[in-house]
């Protein structure tokens, strides 16, 4: 009765959980991984910047440890300390993701 028990609690409370997952993996369709690299801080265009990852806001500049940079493209908030980040690349675009948050983003010359 236990195993039944289970299985029915985890049907019905991961089954949202799957399901975002699922709308999160369509948006990635094509993409490849080009690089993983920790998350340094970040600047915006009024000169604002701190070295924990705030999420994205359109304009802001996410910096990695190796100096690169890239643009953020949406708005999205979130906070972590040095937190390690999955670059996509799909025909010029970028996406990042950053724990459960994937970010639309855009290249940006140093």
């Amino acid at each position: 009765m236990k195993i039944h028990t289970i299985a029915l609690n985890l049907t019905l409370f991961a089954t949202p959980a799957f399901a975002n997952l699922s709308y999160e993996f369509k948006q990635l369709v094509g993409y490849t991984i080009s690089h993983i690299k920790t998350v340094d801080g970040w600047y915006d265009e009024d000169g604002k910047s701190d070295n924990n990852f705030k999420g994205c806001k359109r304009g802001r500049i996410i910096i990695f440890t190796d100096k690169t940079i890239l643009g953020c493209d949406e708005h999205s908030y979130s906070f972590s300390y040095k937190p390690e980040a999955i670059i996509l690349q799909r025909n010029g675009d970028y996406k990042m993701i950053v724990g459960n948050d994937v970010y639309d983003m855009r290249k940006v010359r140093n």
